[in-house]
């Protein structure tokens, strides 16, 4: 099956050509996963929520400045001072709904959503995924002021173990945008200054209008079960 995400690797919103397909679409099987082409029941997924326990960004940081930043999701994902929560919202076979956002954990082992969350719609294909329609993403991160790193138009694809307890070959991708660039900041300097800096010139064009909006942001996560207490 090709993947149909509208606007994937390209950090444009549906509508817009495809980019690059994870590898996970047209992977067949051959190691511990089983066989990715067959249907998950939804009572597999029913109420499951994922917390990621690994996240690698790969653009637009690259060098010492790329390193800093995944060893800190690496550590904080480690030690849990950093969740992140993917929450399935509704499952019937074919079309998945996710929640995703920052997250706190509490006493006994559980977490729970603090802040905002992402709403995104997504296609199944036997146990994979892919957004169909995307959302804002606050992602918590303490290196940057304010803390968290916000993204347009975000999209995520995946694959589901068998026994829905494992998000495996993860795929994220977001735009930052010029403004909220603009107006974060990172050991004081702003994440558009930085970027600019690098020689990183914005490189999405969200609105179709041939001016760049924003930076694509690009990784790959993996996520594990875990017990959401949702808010009263």
């Amino acid at each position: 099956m090709t993947n149909t995400t509208p606007g994937w690797g390209t950090g444009r919103p549906p509508g817009t050509r495809c980019g690059p397909t994870p590898r996970w679409w047209t992977w067949r099987g051959g190691d511990a996963l089983g066989d990715d082409t067959a249907s998950l029941a939804p009572a597999v997924l029913q109420d499951k929520t994922f917390r990621m326990t690994s996240l690698r960004l790969s653009a637009p940081l690259d060098g010492k400045l790329g390193d800093g930043v995944n060893k800190y999701f690496t550590e904080g994902m480690a030690d849990g001072s950093l969740n992140v929560l993917i929450s399935v919202e509704d499952f019937d076979g074919s079309t998945l709904a996710l929640s995703m956002g920052g997250a706190q954990a509490l006493a006994g082992g559980s977490y729970q959503f603090s802040g905002t969350t992402a709403t995104l719609a997504c296609a199944m294909d036997g146990r994979g995924f892919a957004t169909q329609t995307g959302d804002r993403l606050e992602f918590p991160n303490t290196m940057l002021k304010p803390p968290i790193m916000p993204l347009e138009s975000l999209a995520l694809a995946g694959l589901f173990s068998e026994n829905g307890q494992l998000l495996t070959q993860g795929v994220m991708e977001g735009t930052l945008t010029l403004e909220d660039a603009a107006a974060t900041k990172i050991m004081g300097v702003s994440l558009k200054l930085l970027l600019e800096s690098m020689k990183r010139p914005a490189n999405v064009d969200l609105d179709g209008d041939g001016t760049k909006d924003g930076w694509l942001f690009s990784g790959v996560f993996e996520a594990a079960v875990v017990t959401q207490e949702v808010a009263p």
